[in-house]
């Protein structure tokens, strides 16, 4: 039941904090995919279960070569999962400055907004796909409170993006010759349509 419920766990995307917990305190970047398909592996776990209280109630017995093949089959059991994607990204580099204020109290965006990344430093980042491609942008953003009921999110520089993809088609390389002539602007507006999405609804304030 223990291995049953943390299987599930793990494959899901809420244990995504935890991943990156372990990671942080381990020094070891740990990786997963996210895919409830691999739950039909769990069937095997009834099987197991009656075969380990048969051999309790056998004598002490085993043949090595039985159980070498044993080993072989689990060891590829346990590697024969997808790799972890080396997305292609493009440096953009661009500084924005731009300011939205958005119907959350600046507590419950950190506590709630998963995507959010707060380096030790106080740098904090974000990232947004864009519409229609396979797009993530990467930007440093800033947040200040507005009031107790709103905040402002200021979008400080756009970094990069990634494709989430392992191999570019041809649609995507014209998404590639489109983005890379994007201004600040572009992303800005993209942004935004991002945060109607996450909030609901945002207000923009003019440039300083």
């Amino acid at each position: 039941m223990a291995t049953a419920l943390f299987f599930m766990y793990w494959k899901l995307e809420i244990a995504q904090p935890f991943i990156d917990w372990l990671s942080s305190v381990s020094n070891i970047t740990f990786y997963r995919t996210v895919d409830s398909t691999d739950w039909i592996a769990l069937l095997i776990l009834p099987v197991s279960y009656r075969y380990f209280k048969q051999e309790l109630a056998l004598p002490a017995k085993g043949s090595l070569a039985i159980n070498f093949v044993i080993i072989l089959i689990s060891a590829f059991s346990f590697v024969a999962t997808s790799r972890a994607r080396s997305m292609p990204s493009f440096e953009v580099n661009l500084s924005s400055g731009k300011e939205f204020i958005v119907p959350y109290g600046k507590e419950r965006i950190i506590k709630e907004y998963s995507s959010f990344t707060q380096e030790e430093s106080g740098d904090t980042y974000d990232y947004f796909p864009i519409e229609n491609t396979a797009a993530l942008v990467d930007v440093e953003i800033e947040l200040k409170e507005y009031d107790k009921t709103n905040t402002i999110i200021i979008l400080k520089r756009i970094i990069n993006y990634q494709l989430d993809t392992d191999e570019i088609t041809r649609s995507q390389q014209e998404d590639i010759a489109r983005m890379m002539k994007f201004t600040a602007e572009d992303f800005e507006k993209n942004y935004e349509k991002h945060l109607i999405e996450e909030f609901g609804s945002v207000r923009t304030l003019p440039k300083k």
